[in-house]
């Protein structure tokens, strides 16, 4: 009777540190003050700060930018950086990438501006969701760069609960500063610049600890029709084993009203080949009850690897001491509830 009631109050202390290591907020959405935008984990240690903004352009052109703070700890000192693909420019796709030292970084609070250099063209600005803008624009290995985005139209920035996500090393905190956007202005390359329309989206993360330390992949999906009608679903799967426990969220706006979803567990997925790496193409997603959603990768557009820039043997040494890098695949795909498909962008991050 006794290694009977042991045995019960072990498994119970086993599955609340489960549950505990992973779970998603609680509470309504909430309203972000345009101050969040800015950098919110600098100065404390293992510090990994992203800003992902992707663009979806009228003229069949994506653009995808991240900007960082990352402290790498005793691999080499903390720098800021910006890392850009821009597909479907001029018949191709172009991924760069520039980083410098953490103390380059500038902040304008007033501006709501954020400066990977002060005599640098690399910046975000503008005071959410009033207004904002991105630059981009330098000179790499004799390839000139040129991305200026002003935004209009731009819907509240929100956060679930407190924004926290628990996984097992810490977890992360993500806000939607820009769930949609119209955006104009200017792409260019080299001497062919065009003038471009289109929506936007951009979460703000941050966490204490590699990403590649952190989880197994990520995955996003994105469909913007207008103002009053879009949806946005961001969920990640610390580790692929088990029932594919996850945690995230999905976000929609429909005529003007908003609700919101947490991602608990992959039921079911089918994998195909992207470059070689296998990658989700099905995925059944499950939001709780016998709510189910259905993620269909359709076209695939792009493959973007971390350090893809580097040459063979420093690639080695740097996942090595890693432990791995982390790979964007992204394009086209379908997301299906109750017989209703609905169209839009994925961007899966999958740890190799």
């Amino acid at each position: 009777m006794r290694s009977l009631l042991v045995a019960i109050l072990l498994t119970g202390v086993l599955f609340s540190t489960a549950i505990a290591q992973n779970y998603n907020p609680f509470g309504p959405l909430n309203r972000v003050g345009p101050e969040m935008v800015l950098p919110q984990s600098l100065g404390q240690g293992g510090y990994n700060e992203f800003w992902n903004y992707h663009f979806y352009l009228d003229q069949d052109i994506r653009v995808h930018i991240t900007f960082s703070a990352v402290d790498f700890g005793a691999f080499k000192s903390p720098v800021n950086g910006v890392r850009m693909s821009i597909q479907n420019f001029d018949g191709k796709t172009w991924q760069v990438s520039r980083e410098y030292p953490i103390d380059r970084l500038t902040v304008n609070e007033r501006q709501f501006q954020m400066r990977l250099h002060p005599e640098r063209n690399f910046y975000f600005e503008g005071e959410l969701p009033n207004k904002h803008k991105v630059v981009v624009a330098f000179t790499k290995d004799g390839t000139t760069y040129s991305v200026d985005l002003d935004f209009t139209d731009i819907q509240p920035a929100i956060k679930w609960g407190d924004g926290h996500y628990g996984l097992t090393n810490g977890g992360l905190t993500i806000i939607t500063h820009i769930p949609y956007a119209r955006v104009r202005g200017h792409i260019g390359i080299n001497d062919k610049k065009v003038n471009v329309t289109g929506t936007a989206y951009m979460d703000h993360s941050w966490q204490f600890e590699s990403s590649v330390k952190l989880i197994h992949s990520a995955y996003k999906f994105v469909s913007h029709e207008n103002a009053e009608n879009w949806q946005v679903m961001y969920f990640i799967l610390p580790q692929a084993k088990g029932d594919f426990p996850t945690v995230g969220h999905r976000i929609v706006r429909h005529d003007g009203s908003v609700r919101h979803n947490g991602i608990n567990m992959i039921t079911s997925h089918k994998n195909a080949k992207i470059a070689g790496k296998n990658v989700f193409q099905d995925m059944e997603i499950h939001l709780g009850g016998d709510h189910k959603l259905m993620l269909t990768r359709t076209v695939d557009r792009e493959v973007h690897t971390t350090f893809g820039e580097l040459g063979g043997l420093s690639r080695r040494l740097v996942r090595t001491y890693l432990g791995g890098e982390i790979i964007d695949f992204r394009g086209s795909a379908t997301l299906s509830e109750n017989g209703t498909a609905v169209k839009g962008e994925y961007n899966f991050l999958v740890i190799d």
